[in-house]
């Protein structure tokens, strides 16, 4: 799927998105894409009293 997109792409540049708990991330370093940033991801949940256990 890589090479499909790469020769679909051309020239302009391919943006890959990995989570960086995964393998992923490793796997395409190691076939020689660039890591250029990261970002954090945070997800806030509600907790009623209810949901608490003492």
């Amino acid at each position: 799927m890589q090479s499909f997109v790469a020769r679909y792409a051309g020239e302009k540049p391919m943006i890959l998105i990995a989570d960086g708990e995964d393998t992923a991330k490793d796997m395409y370093i190691k076939q020689g894409y660039q890591f250029i940033s990261f970002r954090y991801q945070i997800v806030k949940e509600t907790i009623e009293d209810s949901d608490i256990q003492l």
